[in-house]
């Protein structure tokens, strides 16, 4: 499930659809991702073909990121 966002335009297009702080091209796959991220549970819930699941390093160790 999604409990924040730090990008307001992210933030924005989840909630209403609105692509004015968001690369339109983008639109597609920002949908599937934040709807796939909405309905997770789990990091696991996360891990699908293509999705490209990985922890990030460093001091974003704990951190996952999906492509």
């Amino acid at each position: 499930m999604i409990k924040s966002f730090k990008h307001k335009g992210l933030k924005e297009f989840f909630y209403t659809g609105k692509k004015k702080g968001i690369r339109p091209e983008h639109a597609n796959r920002l949908e599937r991702i934040l709807d796939r991220l909405n309905a997770a549970n789990e990091i696991r819930d996360m891990k699908y073909p293509g999705s490209n699941l990985h922890e990030l390093a460093g001091d974003k160790k704990g951190q996952y990121a999906v492509n």
